[in-house]
Protein backbone atom coordinates (compact mmCIF):
# COMPACT_ATOMS: atom_id res chain seq x y z
CA UNK A 1 0.00 0.00 0.00
CA UNK A 2 2.63 2.04 0.89
CA UNK A 3 4.24 1.54 -3.01
CA UNK A 4 0.90 2.67 -4.21
CA UNK A 5 0.59 5.85 -2.53
CA UNK A 6 4.32 6.69 -3.27
CA UNK A 7 3.33 6.05 -7.12
CA UNK A 8 0.44 8.07 -7.12
CA UNK A 9 2.30 11.19 -5.17
CA UNK A 10 4.89 10.63 -7.56
CA UNK A 11 2.74 11.00 -10.18
CA UNK A 12 0.54 14.14 -9.00
CA UNK A 13 3.86 15.72 -8.89
CA UNK A 14 5.45 15.32 -11.99
CA UNK A 15 2.27 16.39 -13.77
CA UNK A 16 2.43 19.34 -11.27
CA UNK A 17 5.55 20.21 -12.46
CA UNK A 18 4.66 19.79 -16.31
CA UNK A 19 1.92 21.96 -15.58
CA UNK A 20 3.91 24.63 -14.41
CA UNK A 21 6.45 24.60 -16.80
CA UNK A 22 3.40 25.02 -19.79
CA UNK A 23 2.03 27.65 -17.76
CA UNK A 24 5.17 29.63 -17.44
CA UNK A 25 5.83 29.35 -21.32
CA UNK A 26 2.09 30.24 -22.13
CA UNK A 27 2.61 33.65 -19.47
CA UNK A 28 5.71 34.57 -20.88
CA UNK A 29 4.10 34.56 -24.45
CA UNK A 30 0.87 36.46 -23.28
CA UNK A 31 2.44 39.25 -21.36
CA UNK A 32 2.30 41.89 -23.64
CA UNK A 33 -0.96 41.24 -25.07
CA UNK A 34 -2.89 39.69 -22.66
CA UNK A 35 -1.99 40.89 -19.31
CA UNK A 36 -4.96 39.73 -17.59
CA UNK A 37 -4.48 36.68 -18.88
CA UNK A 38 -0.79 36.68 -18.08
CA UNK A 39 -1.38 37.18 -14.88
CA UNK A 40 -3.63 34.08 -14.71
CA UNK A 41 -1.48 31.89 -15.83
CA UNK A 42 1.62 33.47 -13.66
CA UNK A 43 -0.74 32.19 -10.42
CA UNK A 44 -1.45 28.85 -11.81
CA UNK A 45 2.29 28.53 -12.62
CA UNK A 46 3.06 29.64 -8.88
CA UNK A 47 0.73 26.95 -7.69
CA UNK A 48 1.78 23.74 -10.14
CA UNK A 49 5.35 24.91 -8.65
CA UNK A 50 4.46 24.87 -5.35
CA UNK A 51 2.04 21.17 -5.32
CA UNK A 52 5.35 20.00 -7.44
CA UNK A 53 7.22 20.70 -4.78
CA UNK A 54 4.94 18.94 -2.10
CA UNK A 55 4.76 15.99 -4.48
CA UNK A 56 8.26 15.50 -4.46
CA UNK A 57 8.80 16.40 -0.47
CA UNK A 58 5.95 14.08 -0.13
CA UNK A 59 7.33 11.31 -2.25
CA UNK A 60 10.41 11.41 -0.54
CA UNK A 61 8.85 10.75 2.91
CA UNK A 62 6.84 7.92 1.38
CA UNK A 63 9.72 6.37 -0.22
CA UNK A 64 11.50 6.92 3.48
CA UNK A 65 8.53 4.91 5.33
CA UNK A 66 8.82 2.57 2.71
CA UNK A 67 12.59 1.57 3.48
CA UNK A 68 11.62 1.70 6.93
CA UNK A 69 9.12 -0.46 6.68
CA UNK A 70 10.87 -2.83 5.08
CA UNK A 71 14.04 -2.61 7.35
CA UNK A 72 12.66 -2.10 11.04
CA UNK A 73 10.90 -5.08 12.31
CA UNK A 74 8.22 -4.60 15.47
CA UNK A 75 7.52 -7.50 17.29
CA UNK A 76 4.30 -7.24 19.52
CA UNK A 77 5.00 -9.17 22.73
CA UNK A 78 1.66 -9.36 25.19
CA UNK A 79 0.23 -11.83 27.73
CA UNK A 80 -1.46 -11.53 30.61
CA UNK A 81 -0.95 -10.40 34.13
CA UNK A 82 1.26 -12.82 35.63
CA UNK A 83 2.25 -14.81 32.66
CA UNK A 84 5.69 -14.32 32.32
CA UNK A 85 5.84 -11.66 29.89
CA UNK A 86 8.98 -9.77 31.45
CA UNK A 87 10.64 -13.24 31.62
CA UNK A 88 10.47 -13.41 27.96
CA UNK A 89 10.73 -9.41 26.98
CA UNK A 90 14.22 -9.29 29.42
CA UNK A 91 15.47 -12.33 26.86
CA UNK A 92 14.93 -10.52 23.69
CA UNK A 93 16.33 -7.59 24.94
CA UNK A 94 19.50 -9.20 25.55
CA UNK A 95 19.81 -10.00 21.84
CA UNK A 96 21.83 -7.63 19.46
CA UNK A 97 20.38 -4.88 17.91
CA UNK A 98 16.55 -5.81 19.42
CA UNK A 99 15.74 -3.18 21.79
CA UNK A 100 12.17 -3.60 24.20
CA UNK A 101 9.64 -0.43 24.38
CA UNK A 102 7.86 -1.36 27.42
CA UNK A 103 4.39 0.16 27.61
CA UNK A 104 3.99 -0.16 31.20
CA UNK A 105 7.39 2.17 31.72
CA UNK A 106 5.96 4.36 29.69
CA UNK A 107 2.63 4.70 31.35
CA UNK A 108 4.32 5.13 34.80
CA UNK A 109 6.48 8.16 32.93
CA UNK A 110 3.78 9.79 31.71
CA UNK A 111 1.79 9.80 35.23
CA UNK A 112 4.80 11.22 37.22
CA UNK A 113 3.86 14.70 38.82
CA UNK A 114 4.16 17.61 35.83
CA UNK A 115 3.93 15.22 32.75
CA UNK A 116 0.88 15.16 30.34
CA UNK A 117 -0.50 12.16 31.73
CA UNK A 118 -0.53 13.01 34.92
CA UNK A 119 -2.30 16.57 34.22
CA UNK A 120 -4.95 14.66 32.53
CA UNK A 121 -5.49 11.67 35.23
CA UNK A 122 -5.73 14.41 37.97
CA UNK A 123 -8.07 16.56 35.94
CA UNK A 124 -10.11 13.38 35.38
CA UNK A 125 -9.88 11.99 38.88
CA UNK A 126 -10.54 15.33 40.52
CA UNK A 127 -13.63 15.46 42.69
CA UNK A 128 -15.76 18.58 41.91
CA UNK A 129 -16.61 19.44 45.22
CA UNK A 130 -13.77 19.28 47.08
CA UNK A 131 -11.18 20.09 44.36
CA UNK A 132 -8.96 16.85 45.33
CA UNK A 133 -7.99 14.23 43.48
CA UNK A 134 -8.73 10.96 46.04
CA UNK A 135 -5.48 9.15 44.68
CA UNK A 136 -2.76 12.08 45.20
CA UNK A 137 -4.22 13.77 48.42
CA UNK A 138 -1.84 11.54 50.68
CA UNK A 139 1.48 12.51 48.58
CA UNK A 140 3.42 15.21 50.00
CA UNK A 141 4.95 15.66 46.15
CA UNK A 142 1.19 14.71 44.63
CA UNK A 143 2.51 11.36 43.05
CA UNK A 144 -0.50 8.99 42.53
CA UNK A 145 -0.95 6.46 44.96
CA UNK A 146 -0.77 3.45 42.63
CA UNK A 147 -1.91 0.64 45.17
CA UNK A 148 -5.35 2.72 45.59
CA UNK A 149 -5.67 3.21 42.08
CA UNK A 150 -4.86 -0.10 40.94
CA UNK A 151 -7.36 -1.36 43.86
CA UNK A 152 -10.21 1.42 42.40
CA UNK A 153 -10.12 0.51 39.00
CA UNK A 154 -10.02 -3.20 39.47
CA UNK A 155 -13.24 -2.91 41.68
CA UNK A 156 -15.20 -0.22 39.28
CA UNK A 157 -15.17 -0.96 35.75
CA UNK A 158 -16.17 3.02 35.30
CA UNK A 159 -12.92 4.23 36.62
CA UNK A 160 -10.69 1.83 34.30
CA UNK A 161 -12.27 2.75 31.06
CA UNK A 162 -12.00 6.53 33.07
CA UNK A 163 -8.55 6.22 33.28
CA UNK A 164 -7.69 3.91 30.15
CA UNK A 165 -9.36 7.05 28.46
CA UNK A 166 -7.21 9.84 30.55
CA UNK A 167 -3.64 7.69 29.61
CA UNK A 168 -4.21 5.88 25.95
CA UNK A 169 -2.84 8.51 24.23
CA UNK A 170 -0.03 10.24 26.13
CA UNK A 171 0.64 6.07 26.24
CA UNK A 172 0.45 5.76 22.36
CA UNK A 173 2.19 8.80 22.13
CA UNK A 174 5.01 7.77 23.66
CA UNK A 175 5.57 4.27 22.23
CA UNK A 176 5.81 5.91 18.86
CA UNK A 177 8.52 8.66 19.85
CA UNK A 178 10.36 5.63 20.91
CA UNK A 179 9.60 3.45 17.93
CA UNK A 180 10.36 6.14 15.46
CA UNK A 181 13.53 6.80 17.70
CA UNK A 182 14.81 3.31 17.78
CA UNK A 183 14.34 3.47 13.49
CA UNK A 184 16.16 6.41 13.08
CA UNK A 185 19.14 5.02 14.67
CA UNK A 186 19.26 1.63 12.71
CA UNK A 187 17.48 -0.59 15.50
CA UNK A 188 16.97 -4.01 13.43
CA UNK A 189 13.92 -5.03 15.96
CA UNK A 190 11.69 -3.44 18.26
CA UNK A 191 9.80 -5.42 20.73
CA UNK A 192 6.86 -3.71 21.70
CA UNK A 193 5.97 -5.31 25.10
CA UNK A 194 2.38 -4.20 25.53
CA UNK A 195 0.15 -5.64 27.92
CA UNK A 196 -2.78 -4.30 26.30
CA UNK A 197 -1.82 -4.93 22.55
CA UNK A 198 -4.57 -6.17 21.49
CA UNK A 199 -7.24 -3.94 23.44
CA UNK A 200 -5.29 -0.64 22.15
CA UNK A 201 -5.11 -2.03 18.38
CA UNK A 202 -0.70 -1.49 18.83
CA UNK A 203 -1.05 -5.13 17.14
CA UNK A 204 -1.39 -2.92 13.86
CA UNK A 205 2.02 -1.66 14.49
CA UNK A 206 3.75 -5.07 14.57
CA UNK A 207 4.73 -6.91 12.24
CA UNK A 208 4.35 -10.02 14.13
CA UNK A 209 3.00 -10.55 17.74
CA UNK A 210 3.44 -13.44 20.39
CA UNK A 211 1.32 -14.43 23.38
CA UNK A 212 2.95 -15.71 26.42
CA UNK A 213 0.51 -18.12 28.05
CA UNK A 214 -0.37 -19.97 30.82
CA UNK A 215 -2.89 -21.20 32.94
CA UNK A 216 -5.45 -19.31 34.68
CA UNK A 217 -4.56 -20.88 38.04
CA UNK A 218 -0.78 -20.28 37.45
CA UNK A 219 -1.54 -16.13 37.02
CA UNK A 220 -3.52 -16.48 40.12
CA UNK A 221 -0.65 -17.44 42.02
CA UNK A 222 2.15 -15.23 40.61
CA UNK A 223 -0.08 -12.07 41.03
CA UNK A 224 -0.81 -13.33 44.88
CA UNK A 225 2.77 -14.11 45.38
CA UNK A 226 3.70 -10.91 43.64
CA UNK A 227 1.47 -8.48 44.82
CA UNK A 228 0.69 -9.52 48.03
CA UNK A 229 -3.00 -9.93 47.27
CA UNK A 230 -5.71 -12.24 48.76
CA UNK A 231 -6.71 -15.32 45.98
CA UNK A 232 -10.11 -13.45 45.07
CA UNK A 233 -8.28 -10.21 44.34
CA UNK A 234 -6.03 -11.83 42.29
CA UNK A 235 -8.93 -13.59 40.54
CA UNK A 236 -10.85 -10.46 39.95
CA UNK A 237 -7.52 -8.74 38.52
CA UNK A 238 -6.66 -11.53 36.01
CA UNK A 239 -10.33 -11.59 34.92
CA UNK A 240 -10.59 -7.79 34.15
CA UNK A 241 -8.17 -8.40 31.83
CA UNK A 242 -8.75 -9.99 28.07
CA UNK A 243 -8.65 -13.67 28.24
CA UNK A 244 -5.30 -15.30 27.15
CA UNK A 245 -6.96 -17.63 24.80
CA UNK A 246 -8.84 -14.79 22.50
CA UNK A 247 -4.72 -13.07 23.02
CA UNK A 248 -3.71 -16.48 21.71
CA UNK A 249 -5.86 -16.78 18.94
CA UNK A 250 -5.13 -12.86 17.58
CA UNK A 251 -1.65 -13.98 18.33
CA UNK A 252 1.33 -15.12 15.22
CA UNK A 253 2.98 -16.93 18.14
CA UNK A 254 2.47 -18.35 21.36
CA UNK A 255 5.31 -18.53 23.95
CA UNK A 256 4.22 -21.36 26.81
CA UNK A 257 5.42 -20.21 30.07
CA UNK A 258 4.37 -23.58 31.97
CA UNK A 259 8.09 -24.88 31.05
CA UNK A 260 11.19 -24.60 33.83
CA UNK A 261 12.92 -21.39 34.16
CA UNK A 262 15.58 -22.72 33.11
CA UNK A 263 14.43 -23.60 30.05
CA UNK A 264 13.44 -20.35 29.18
CA UNK A 265 16.60 -19.15 27.36
CA UNK A 266 16.69 -21.89 24.89
CA UNK A 267 12.98 -22.02 24.47
CA UNK A 268 13.18 -17.73 23.70
CA UNK A 269 16.54 -18.27 21.37
CA UNK A 270 14.47 -21.04 19.11
CA UNK A 271 11.76 -18.35 19.05
CA UNK A 272 13.58 -15.33 18.17
CA UNK A 273 15.48 -16.91 15.15
CA UNK A 274 11.91 -18.54 13.93
CA UNK A 275 10.39 -15.04 13.89
CA UNK A 276 13.64 -12.85 12.60
CA UNK A 277 14.69 -15.33 10.03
Amino acid sequence: SLSLVCAVVCVMGWLAFATAMVSGGLSGLAADRYPKTSLILHTCTALACYWSGLGVVASACVLALQYSANRFRVIGLTGGIGSGKSTLSKQFASYPKCHVVDADVIAFQVMQPGEWGYSRFVKAFTDETTGICPFTVNAPDGAVDRAKLREAIFADKSKRKQLDQCLRLPIMVGILKDMAYYSMIKQDIVVLDAPLLFESGLDKVCKVTVTVACPQEVQVQRVMIRDGVSAEQAQATVEAQMPLALKQERSTHVFDNTIPLEQVPCKAAELFCKITS
